[in-house]
């Protein structure tokens, strides 16, 4: 629950330096191979997207976790994910047919701007996590909207 609370946290006041410093304790490697890691697109990219999440209302007084396959998602709708670039090493993870995988669903409410007019969407912030049985700790392996009424077609999806 700690990983999810601080990964919460990070999206709801985005914090560069916070984020590698999570990411490095996730990973075990320093802060400085981290940042080395990341392309520079997605540097270039922090603050445009994460300022959708400054402006998000959350609403946290419910919140689904299932444990099941990487399928859990297609339930409908549309997804906008982005899943781990390698820098969490979740591929050979989520290989393993006995693999333990955790999605956290949070609804939260954007506005956005669609066809000019702004309009208000409620959406699932989607985190999913795979258990890292070497380390002993959860792994996030991708990070999604999931919109069931299938009204957005480009929106920038989290960080992972």
């Amino acid at each position: 629950m700690q990983l999810f609370e601080e990964r919460l946290s990070l999206l709801i006041d985005p914090d560069f330096n916070k984020y590698i410093e999570h990411v490095a304790r996730l990973t075990g490697r320093g802060q400085a191979q981290v940042r080395a890691s990341l392309s520079d697109r997605f540097v270039e990219r922090w603050d445009i997207d994460t300022r959708i999440f400054k402006e998000a209302s959350f609403a946290v007084d419910s919140c689904l976790l299932s444990r099941g396959d990487t399928a859990r998602m297609q339930v409908g709708g549309t997804v906008l994910a982005k899943r781990d670039p390698g820098v969490y090493g979740t591929d050979a993870l989520l290989a393993n047919p006995e693999a333990i995988l955790a999605d956290i669903r949070i609804p939260i409410m954007m506005a956005v701007t669609m066809n000019g007019e702004g309009s208000t969407l409620l959406l699932e912030l989607v985190m999913g996590f795979v258990w890292n049985e070497t380390r002993g700790t959860w792994v996030p392996h991708v990070v999604a909207f999931h919109d069931p009424s299938s009204e957005i077609e480009r929106l920038p999806v989290p960080w992972i």
